[in-house]
């Protein structure tokens, strides 16, 4: 499940937290950076932040 800052919803907290990481500003580590990783492509990046961006506006859900 895709929960990035643990609290068991996917929020635009999660999307900050990306966006955190992705500017090097706080990093993501273990459990959290592959939760971040929405698109399973081996990075996090912009493209995981839109997904969750996408889902909190419920443009397009993300699939578990």
């Amino acid at each position: 499940m895709v929960i990035i800052n643990g609290d068991g919803e996917i929020s635009s907290l999660d999307m900050l937290y990306i966006k955190r990481d992705v500017l090097e500003i706080k990093s993501l580590t273990g459990a959290y950076i592959k939760a971040a990783d929405v698109n399973h492509d081996g990075v996090v990046n912009s493209i995981d932040m839109l997904y969750v961006k996408r889902h909190v506006l419920d443009i397009r859900y993300i699939e578990q």
